[in-house]
């Protein structure tokens, strides 16, 4: 679905169709293809019978046959002359006309028709081009890798006066976005299939006519959380999308909230199944005790930490009274309860301090004591932090925050409070806070706005508790209507000093977080209410700037967006009566958002007055710190806009980076706050891109909030913070240790002349000097992105180092089965000659010809230095498996000889067979340190093993070097001894000639004693090569 759009295709297929049964003639139809931010046309793939025959499956599928349907497709006739018009120097070679169609006409457009009655047959025929006729797009390239994803646009709404005896009207879109199967849309309510007649279910829309009622339960099983779901293909999984709840107009609901110890936590059915009876007949006494007209029922049942948890629903009419008044109501019926009620609770087995009544919309007022400290916390709904009254720091830095947990089916609670309160040491502090206490009604707001704007850009240092105050301020502003334009200017100045300051690292990210979004949302709302008097305003400063426009249904000149040029200056205001298009104005800009005609048409009824555009830099404590250009916010009326069609057009700058690699690494995306648990994030549904040129990205969404240009590779596959900071220091603990065992390996060669003369020394130096280039490159360079050709020559060193390592540990695997499999005739001259010119050539050859091809490729610095995806799979992955699946044959074979084909009959040891077995079990682990097996790790980090396998590849990977020199080197006993003797100012003794097995046993055999001596030779080779002895 793209823009309410449903585009269909047959999974194998490229191509995709977008069905309108609508009439238009042909130039309406054409043009309304080309107006969709993709690329698409009228439908023209046709022209070859095997695409046309699939065409009409699908259309057939897609498609009720109604006697005289049809549909524009992108074929034009004028006079003699026939063409597809994308192909117009092809000849049209396959036809199928419909047996009447008017080939005398000057100029028509081609139609897929239903054919003459009785039949339900497509043919083709001419329409006039002026004749009004549905019509079909086509999209030649449907890939999209983003993830499939569906969500729930929640569009319900309260009656009109008209509609008498109506409570509310659900409503419910079900969203998909990705590819997905084709009617596999299913809704539920609270978890079950939703299957109740009286739901209206069509198509992705779910709907339901709530009724006025005596009976109060008659309409209490529709309130709940819904969700819907759909179908991924491939690989097939259900998706779901994320709750929403309705709840039914004019009532009071509360949870009864009553825990016991459970009997046995280990069958917590049984537990609860046996109290059941108790807690129904608890639900009828309250009934009997509670005001007439509430109503109890048993939400949910379940154990915790060996606690069984009751979760009762008591339902009030509004007329009742407030919220907290009836509350109150309840709590004293537990408080001075009858001996009915005390027995129930005793069957139960539950004290009344394990009793609480929660709202299910906030958290209450709360006087909390905190380590001899009283804290007041203010009413605050589920999903939303507070301040306490008080003021309170941390150590870290931030405002002591405190989170409304919970929602509709267990109630709201608060969170533990968990950190301690700081001594406060700025009064820049302690004056935000005192502000941020302040009532902020229509006659101080001045005064306040002032206050704000003179302590925050005053003081240069802004902690992060400060932003968290303003946030608190804005918060308290953006309730009072009819601000002045002077209080606008304050607040913009205010949020451009918070945008400037440059927050600690050391401080807590997530409440910096939640506070921007205030900021955000309360800037909105204070636009929206500013009064204008008819007259476009504008303010600005060094990092943001809002443009307010006013609107009114009765004048000609409409706004329709506005473009930033440069930051420092106002936005430029665009209207109906001007050229839209942000290039034929400048040059080059920042920002620019562009609204469709028919957006404010829809507001027309709407109370909307003011439209405000806000362009700012992204705030360096936004959640997502990969924001790579400014952000708009942009808002038309106070009810949430869906379906924009035609979308909502923004145009960002951004970083420069190839063309071809833009769509691959950008992604359009707005600000979700329902994301992550209500602190917000990034999401791109309902958000298209396409490039403009090497600076500037074009985005089109299909609602309106705050949008933004992010760098992501793969959406949906980022992991947390927590972990990423893991992985880092596991891999530079790793890499360091490697590079201290490698560099010992070539300290020693270099230093022992005997040490050096062995072959298989020579090639453990090779592929220690290969693997530590690798390492010290990638630790000092990897992330050295501010020079073009600094970084293009760190990515070519690390591309053949990389290589060179692989190809070094092929001649390790190669040597290996020289000396553990094949052990007789196994000399060849020349040997290490041979391998240097294959481990250090073929690297060269790979990395030259990716040179040659187009040296670009190395440029793909968006992040670190390395080449770009174009040419990864093919220069890198594939040369790379293809080493690692020889070296894994080959340590099958190495396997399969140390076990089960190895001869004992002429086999002489002194170690008794376990020992045999630990031994032949460390040799074959070394070997696969030696040849780098654990790398394999690296390709088998995706789906939901991602985490998994990318800790284990950090573990084994970067420090295979120094395992390679404790298991090669250090363990060598013959080794140690020269180290000891060059300490020792002694002569060096002379290396045992048994680790040199793989030449040894090549010379020096008679033919007539092979047979008798195999055995012998080849055990003492197999266990020589490494020695775990010394």
């Amino acid at each position: 679905q793209i823009f309410s759009k449903s585009w269909n295709k047959f999974a194998h297929q490229n191509s995709c169709y977008y069905v309108e049964k609508s009439g238009r003639t042909w130039k309406e139809a054409s043009k309304s293809c080309q107006a969709f931010p993709v690329k698409s046309s009228l439908l023209q793939s046709i022209q070859y019978l095997e695409d046309y025959s699939l065409f009409k499956v699908l259309l057939h599928m897609l498609t009720p046959f109604l006697q005289g349907s049809s549909w524009w497709i992108n074929l034009y006739q004028d006079k003699d002359s026939l063409k597809w018009l994308n192909f117009p120097e092809e000849t049209v070679t396959f036809i199928d006309w419909e047996a009447h169609t008017n080939f005398k006409m000057n100029q028509s457009g081609g139609v897929l028709m239903l054919g003459s009655p009785g039949e339900n047959s497509i043919r083709w025929s001419l329409r006039d081009l002026s004749s009004e006729e549905g019509f079909i797009c086509e999209m030649q390239d449907c890939s999209d890798t983003r993830p499939t994803f569906v969500y729930i646009e929640d569009r319900t709404t309260s009656p009109t006066a008209e509609e008498t005896g109506i409570i509310s009207k659900l409503n419910l879109h079900c969203v998909p976005s990705g590819w997905f199967l084709s009617g596999s849309i299913s809704w539920f309510k609270d978890g079950f299939l939703i299957e109740d007649p009286l739901y209206e279910i069509s198509m992705n829309r779910l709907s339901l006519s709530l009724k006025t009622t005596k009976n109060l339960m008659d309409i209490l099983r529709f309130q709940g959380y819904y969700r819907c779901s759909i179908d991924r293909e491939y690989p097939f999984k259900q998706v779901f999308s994320p709750k929403v709840l309705f709840k039914i107009p004019g009532l009071h609901t509360f949870v009864l909230h009553m825990k016991s110890e459970a009997s046995e936590v280990s069958n917590c059915s049984h537990s609860i199944s046996l109290k059941l009876p108790y807690a129904d007949a608890l639900n009828k006494h309250l009934l009997e005790i509670l005001p007439k007209g509430s109503v109890a029922i048993l939400r949910d049942a379940s154990c915790t930490d060996s606690k069984l948890h009751y979760y009762d629903h008591i339902y009030f009419s509004e007329e009742l009274g407030g919220e907290n008044e009836i509350k109150k109501v309840i709590e004293n019926s537990f408080t001075f309860g009858n001996d009915v009620l005390l027995e129930l609770l005793k069957q139960l087995q539950v004290d009344k301090k394990d009793i609480s009544i929660r709202s299910t919309v906030k958290c209450p007022r709360e006087k909390f004591y905190h380590n001899r400290r009283i804290l007041n916390w203010p009413e605050t709904p589920i999903g939303q932090s507070a301040l306490p009254e008080e003021i309170c720091v941390t150590v870290e830095g931030d405002a002591l925050e405190r989170k409304c947990l919970g929602d509709f089916d267990v109630g709201a609670y608060w969170s533990p409070v968990k950190k301690d309160c700081d001594v406060v040491h700025s009064d820049l502090t302690v004056n935000l806070q005192k502000l941020a206490r302040t009532n902020i009604t229509a006659d101080n707001i001045l005064n306040s706005s002032l206050n704000m704007e003179i302590l925050t850009t005053t003081w240069k240092d802004l902690r992060s508790m400060d932003v968290q105050y303003v946030a608190q301020i804005l918060r308290n502003m953006e309730s009072v209507p009819d601000i002045k334009p002077q209080v606008l200017r304050a607040v913009v100045n205010t949020v451009d000093s918070v945008i400037t300051a440059k927050i600690s690292a050391s401080d807590r990210r997530i409440a910096l977080t939640n506070a921007s979004c205030r900021i955000s949302a309360a800037m909105e709302n204070i636009a929206t209410s500013v009064q204008t008097d008819g007259q476009v305003i504008k303010e600005a400063g060094n990092n943001i700037a809002v443009c307010i426009m006013p609107y009114s249904s009765n004048v000609t000149l409409i706004p329709t967006g506005g473009v930033l040029e440069n930051w420092g200056s106002n936005v430029t205001t665009l209207f109906n009566d001007s050229d839209r298009d942000p290039y034929s104005h400048f040059e080059t800009f920042e920002a620019a958002v562009l609204l469709p005609d028919n957006l404010l048409a829809q507001k027309q009824n709407s109370s909307v007055s003011n439209i405000p555009i806000i362009i700012r830099r992204n705030i360096n404590f936004l959640k997502n710190i990969d924001v790579i250009s400014p952000v708009i916010d942009v808002s038309v009326g106070n009810e949430p806009v869906y379906d924009v069609d035609p979308p909502i057009e923004l145009i960002f700058k951004v970083p420069e980076i190839p063309v071809k690699q833009k769509e691959e690494f950008f992604q359009c995306v707005f600000w979700d706050q329902s994301l992550n648990d209500n602190y917000g994030g990034w999401s791109f549904k309902g958000c298209y891109n396409s490039y403009v040129d090497s600076t500037h990205m074009r985005c089109f969404c299909n609602h309106l909030t705050s949008f933004a240009v992010i760098l992501e590779l793969k959406p949906g596959s980022e992991i947390l913070k927590v972990h990423q900071t893991s992985l880092s220091i596991i891999t530079y603990i790793g890499c360091s240790l490697s590079i201290f065992g490698l560099g010992a390996i070539i300290v020693t060669f270099i230093a022992f002349r005997k040490w050096r003369k062995d072959v298989k020394h020579k090639v453990l130096f090779n592929l220690s000097l290969a693997l530590i280039s690798f390492l010290l490159i990638f630790l000092i360079g990897i992330e050295k992105t501010e020079s073009r050709y600094g970084c293009m020559a760190v990515a070519v060193l690390l591309h053949y180092f990389m290589l060179s390592s692989f190809t070094w540990m092929l001649v390790e695997a190669f040597m290996q089965y020289l000396s553990l499999v094949k052990v007789i005739g196994t000399y060849i001259p020349r040997l290490i000659q041979k391998a240097m010119l294959f481990a250090w050539g073929v690297p060269f050859t790979i990395v030259g010809i990716v040179l040659c091809i187009n040296y670009d490729l190395y440029s793909s610095r968006h992040k670190y230095c390395w080449l770009s995806d174009n040419i990864f799979y093919l220069a890198v992955a594939a040369p790379v498996l293809s080493m690692l699946a020889l070296n894994f044959v080959i340590f099958a074979l190495i396997l399969y000889s140390n076990t089960c084909g190895r001869s004992t009959k002429y086999l002489r040891t002194n170690q008794n067979e376990r020992q045999e077995t630990i031994a032949r079990a460390k040799a074959v682990f070394c070997v696969s340190i030696l040849l780098g097996l654990s790398w394999i790790f690296g390709f088998l980090a995706v789906d939901e093993a991602k985490l998994i396998f990318q800790y284990l590849f950090a573990i084994t990977t970067t420090s295979q070097g120094f395992l390679i020199f404790v298991f090669f080197v250090f363990r060598q006993k013959s080794t140690r001894d020269l180290w000891l003797n060059l300490v020792r100012t002694a002569p060096s003794p002379e290396i045992s000639h048994i680790t040199g097995g793989t030449e040894v046993t090549s010379r020096g055999l008679n033919h007539r004693s092979v047979q008798s001596r195999l055995s012998r030779v080849t055990y003492k080779a197999k266990l020589s090569y490494i020695s775990f002895n010394g």
